[in-house]
């Protein structure tokens, strides 16, 4: 092996070690904001804001019918503005230059370590 040839390989190494920790921490940060999405779009919690909203059209004193075609309209409208996950996954990899199996081997590999725990 020359001398070039070592250099090479250290610098890949280097090179990929870099890859893996910058992986791990996109790998966080992707938990991180599909937990956030997953928590605002809680049906429970649409559910809850649903709710709370019906209830204070009737405490302002609204008849039934326009509290509940209000009610109506604002829960089509909270469904409406909850972004497909789909659609921002393919987003958020596509602008990062990952294909889908590249990422399913991210999540596959993070599922295995925590089976290991």
């Amino acid at each position: 092996m020359t001398e070039e040839h070592g250099k090479t390989q250290i610098s890949e190494i280097e090179e990929l070690d870099a890859v893996a920790k910058f992986i791990d921490k996109l790998k966080d940060s992707l938990k991180d904001i599909l937990d956030m999405l997953l928590e605002t779009i809680s049906g429970k919690k649409i559910g809850e804001d649903v709710a709370q909203f019906y209830e204070s059209l009737k405490a302002r004193g609204l008849p039934d019918e326009i509290a509940i075609k209000l009610t109506e309209e604002y829960f089509r409208k909270r469904i409406e503005t909850i972004p497909s996950l789909n659609e921002l996954f393919k987003q958020f990899t596509e602008r990062r230059g990952l294909s889908k199996p590249d990422v399913k081997i991210l999540f596959e590999k993070e599922k295995q370590e925590k089976e290991k725990k």
